[in-house]
């Protein structure tokens, strides 16, 4: 899982449950006719305004208790936000209370949970999804600034691995994987190992040289 994924998982899901909150809010709001017809009014076109906010509010927190959309929760299982949803789960044999339903306050504690859930799902669903359009925004960014920096034959440092060639099947998959070599102690018995050198110097050659042979320059000064 890349360092982007967690907060897509989590903006994904608020999404998709705003999308449906949206949905059943506009249900039930054609139904009333209070507020489903506009107002020539000011003042009261205001007022209608104001229901239809609340009424979006309250049907939000409504859904969030009904789905046990609980946003702590969901922020301990960023990996798969969506298996904390529900107050019982379905396990192939029966269905299975959640957690939570072991006792009456924890069962309190989590609903209080939710309510806090329903009014983040409150902001809509354009917020979350505008949100999410940054994120991967931001990610295809990095990718791109990381493809400009690290040119086909440019050796990357990976952990185990050795160091392989940006444009090589190793390095195919966008991502990079960083190393680093603790010198402090570099002295003549590794100095006298030419593979050791070969590799050294050609981490050094795409790296910060300055900083790497800091310490080897102190040693042999």
């Amino acid at each position: 899982m890349d360092t982007f994924q967690p907060i897509i998982n989590l903006l994904v899901l608020l999404t998709v449950l705003s999308v449906a909150v949206e949905r059943v809010t506009n249900t039930l709001k054609l139904r009333r006719p209070a507020m489903r017809e506009a107002s020539k009014d000011a003042g009261a076109e205001k007022q209608r305004e104001q229901e239809i906010t609340q009424f979006s509010l309250l049907v939000s927190v409504a859904f969030a208790l009904l789905v046990k959309a609980n946003l702590f929760e969901v922020l301990s299982r960023l990996d798969a936000p969506w298996d904390t949803l529900g107050w019982a789960r379905f396990d192939g044999s029966g269905l299975v209370r959640a957690s939570v339903l072991v006792s009456v306050p924890s069962a309190v504690y989590a609903a209080g949970r939710c309510i806090i859930t329903g009014v983040a799902l409150g902001f809509g669903s354009k917020f979350w999804h505008d949100m999410l359009d940054i994120v991967f925004t931001a990610r295809e960014g990095l990718k791109q600034r990381m493809r400009e920096l690290v040119g086909p034959g440019v050796p990357i440092v990976a952990p185990g691995a050795g160091v392989v060639s940006a444009g090589s099947p190793a390095a195919a998959t966008d991502v990079i994987r960083v190393g680093a070599f603790n010198i402090q102690v570099f002295g003549r018995t590794k100095a006298s190992h030419p593979e050791i050198m070969d590799v050294l110097a050609r981490v050094a050659r795409e790296w910060s040289r300055e900083k790497l042979m800091q310490h080897a320059v102190e040693w042999y000064a």
